[in-house]
């Protein structure tokens, strides 16, 4: 996202969150577990994967808009 700030709540599950590298920090991998937070900045290529059956995710993030969202590998 271009302008999206998001903020993702782990409630149940883990996730593989993976991050693309920037000038200030390197990219990586992480999972993510119930109760961690993680808060995804404007630009900042990223990517999720469930890694349980059930996984629960919280989004809390500034307006939605669709031509903000590019998407580097096809899918919904």
């Amino acid at each position: 996202h271009l302008d999206k700030k998001e903020i993702f709540y782990m409630v149940q599950g883990s996730i593989e969150l993976k991050v693309a590298s920037t000038e200030l920090k390197e990219g990586g991998t992480a999972k993510l577990i119930p109760g961690d937070c993680v808060l995804i900045k404007p630009g900042l290529i990223h990517s999720m994967k469930g890694m349980d059956i059930t996984n629960i995710l919280l989004e809390v993030s500034t307006l939605d808009m669709p031509e903000d969202s590019i998407r580097l590998i096809k899918g919904d």
